[in-house]
Formats: C-alpha cells, structure tokens, sequence
C-alpha cells in the first residue's frame, strides 16, 4: 500500500468523522450558561494513576467561566460525572524495518449531565489520544495530551 493510498484514506475518515459530528464538545449556552453546577470527580477506571483526578482539574478549569460551581449536590441546578474507562497503548508507526517508531495511548470514558429532577441532558463517550516516540520519548507527555483532549467538554 502506498503512502499516497494511506495518506488519502486517512483524509477520507477524517472528513467523514467531521462530517457526521463524531465529537464529544458540545455547546448549549444560551440554556445552561450561568446555572449552579455540581461536579463529581471523573472515576478512574485504568491502570494509570491519577488520569481521574487530573482531568477533574482540568475540565473544572474549563466550566468555571459559565457555570457556577457548587460544592453542594443540592444546590445544583446541574450534575456532571464520569468515569475513565481505558488507557490502551498500542503502536502507532513502524520504521521502514517493521519496529516501531511511534506508540499511541488512547484514553476512553463516558460522562453524563443530568438536572436536579434527575432528567438526563446528555449521555456522552469520550475518547482522547496522545503519542510518543518509541525511542525515548514520555508516555506520562502522551497521557497528558490525552487528558488535555477529554477536558474540552464544553456545555
């Protein structure tokens, strides 16, 4: 298979994914925009320590310019909570001579936002991806490109 064939139908998925809206961000302002939010902390399921707590940070960081953040579930107008589910490392590329030159991490949840009746507003999996070379590079740098890709849940 040649590298314009490969190249060409990456191009191809990656059109398609776009197209069809295959993404996890989503925006509701106008709705949501301002209520009182209660946040659980992202369960962490993988191997990988401290993935749940990292992008507990991170996505509070992210909602704390239009919501209002509450430490009290019953004072919520809004609940958030997740959990991680996967790291899955695998190789992303080979050299010319079959080793391989790059390693992916994949890090797959879900999360779910509900209102204070308990109506569920949405339902969502989440995935986010790092790499690193296989010649001394840091899977800790691809974890955290990963995390930083989940933390981009916009309400």
């Amino acid at each position: 298979m040649g590298r314009s064939h490969i190249l060409k139908t990456f191009l191809i998925l990656t059109i398609s994914i776009y197209i069809s809206g295959c993404s996890y961000a989503f925006r509701e302002k106008g709705a949501l925009e301002g209520k009182r939010l209660f946040f659980q902390p992202f369960i962490n399921k993988t191997n990988e320590p401290n993935l749940g707590n990292e992008l507990s940070r991170m996505v509070l960081d992210e909602l704390s310019s239009s919501f209002r953040l509450t430490e009290n579930e019953n004072q919520a107008e809004l609940i958030l909570e997740g959990e991680l589910n996967s790291a899955l490392e695998e190789v992303y590329s080979y050299t010319p001579d079959e080793q391989p030159r790059e390693f992916k991490i994949t890090v797959t949840g879900n999360f779910k936002l509900t209102d204070s009746s308990g109506k569920v507003l949405f339902n969502r999996h989440i995935e986010g991806w790092g790499t690193y070379p296989a010649d001394g590079g840091s899977k800790e740098n691809a974890l955290q490109e990963a995390v930083e890709l989940l933390s981009l849940i916009h309400i």
